[in-house]
């Protein structure tokens, strides 16, 4: 089973919503989590002028929103906010709206997610009166917002951060190896995936014990997929061969060459080769900066980013949806709105997450363009903002779990046996086809 490492990393890259790469790593890598019951709320101060009506239930990943909670309790003296963390909240929403059972008055859930609740039904639709969803669409970033619609036009939740993709490398092992490690001057050397290569080529050569890359299968396999707007479909029909061989083709040659270090996120060796300095560099998302500063804090202040070669990218979003059986909707949506269309709630979950806002007009507060110190000054949260208001909207279906495993097994199978990519993607097609009897080839 996937090892869960920490609160802010692992359990909300992957059980909870880091969206799309981070679920496509890990479920290749290690499984599907064990479900888990939701606790009891997080204690809260009693609150005596809100009564139960006026008291909304919200589910999310972990509990660094308390503090968003709070704001909104302040700005909000009305309501009172029970938050119930637990990275199985997605899977418990699933469950409950089949069952009509113990649903809550918020939760949060990612872009696949979404996918599955626009088909299955049982959401407020956002867009719709009484809610002012449809008029705010112009000010969120196109592909998270993109995220949350339904076939029909719905809004099954409204987007409250985008996950940017870009490559994250240590300066400070670059340097030692007497490579250039500015991000400008990296950023020269890496415009294209070629170029990138040919980098890791030489940090293998000038110090073989590091590599450029920590896995060949979400490192180059997924990312391209993702900057092709994470598109295994078109319609019903399977695209994997014709779209995603020259990716097949770039992963396996990055393993033969042993340009990586041969291991996805999660668990020990991931953790031990990170300490290490065994990985130098991956493709990660914003939140990826609070794993390192709970278990790698001595590395705080190394790590540098830049975009990705090959184009930009995002590597999903999460979203706040109101379940439709039960009458707590005015307060429920003033906690929806507050959180994910406010400059004041976007921000105050900005500085307590690291999670980058989807509501744009937050961006235009200063602190985006202030030195990083995580990052060694580097103005990070600018070049996100940048990146994720570019990166072509993620077409996410709702088939994407099995399309997920599927995929991951078949290309951790290539990369394993150093088979051929063309007959490794035939071969997950044919499976998909199997699996989804209404998918074609």
């Amino acid at each position: 089973m996937r090892q869960v490492i920490t609160r802010r990393a692992f359990l909300r890259a992957v059980a909870a919503g880091s969206g799309l790469l981070g679920a496509a790593q890990l479920l290749a890598a290690c499984g599907a989590p064990e479900p888990a019951a939701l606790p009891p709320p997080m204690p809260q101060a009693p609150t005596a002028t809100v009564g139960p009506e006026r008291t909304i239930e919200v589910w999310y990943w972990d509990g660094q929103i308390a503090e968003l909670v709070s704001a909104f309790e302040r700005a909000n003296p009305g309501i009172a906010v029970n938050l119930r963390p637990n990275g199985d909240v997605q899977e418990g929403l699933l469950r409950a709206l089949k069952s009509g059972l113990g649903l809550p008055d918020v939760c949060a859930f990612n872009e696949s997610v979404a996918a599955e609740l626009a088909q299955q039904g049982g959401m407020l639709d956002l867009a719709a009166p009484p809610f002012d969803g449809a008029a705010l669409q112009s000010d969120f970033v196109p592909s998270a917002w993109a995220g949350g619609r339904s076939a029909q036009g719905g809004l099954v939740g409204l987007p409250m951060s985008v996950y940017p993709g870009s490559f994250w490398y240590r300066a400070d092992i670059l340097a030692d190896a007497g490579m250039e490690s500015a991000p400008e001057k990296v950023r020269e050397q890496a415009e294209s995936w070629e170029s990138l290569l040919t980098l890791a080529q030489e940090l293998k050569q000038r110090r073989p014990g590091s590599s450029l890359l920590a896995d060949a299968a979400g490192d180059v396999f997924f990312t391209s997929w993702l900057q092709q707007g994470a598109a295994w479909l078109d319609g019903g029909k399977v695209m994997i061969e014709e779209r995603f061989l020259p990716a097949a083709e770039r992963a396996a040659f990055v393993r033969r060459q042993g340009l990586d270090a041969d291991l996805a996120p999660g668990g020990s060796a991931f953790d031990e080769a990170m300490r290490e300095g065994a990985i130098a560099g991956l493709f990660a998302p914003a939140w990826f900066q609070g794993y390192i500063s709970e278990i790698h804090f001595n590395q705080v202040g190394k790590w540098r980013v830049i975009r990705a070669p090959g184009g930009d990218f995002n590597q999903g979003s999460a979203y706040l949806g109101i379940p439709a059986a039960y009458a707590k909707q005015e307060a429920a949506w003033a906690f929806v709105r507050y959180c994910c269309a406010s400059v004041e709630g976007q921000n105050t979950f900005l500085k307590t997450s690291g999670d980058l806002p989807a509501y744009t007009p937050a961006w235009r507060d200063p602190l985006y363009d202030a030195p990083a110190a995580f990052f060694g000054d580097q103005q990070t949260y600018r070049l996100w903002a940048d990146i994720a208001a570019s990166a072509p909207p993620l077409r996410a279906t709702p088939h994407d779990r099995v399309l997920f495993e599927v995929m991951g097994k078949h290309v951790r199978d290539l990369l394993a046996a150093g088979g051929d990519p063309a007959r490794a993607l035939a071969d997950a097609e044919a499976e998909l086809v199997r699996t989804i009897p209404e998918l074609t080839t």
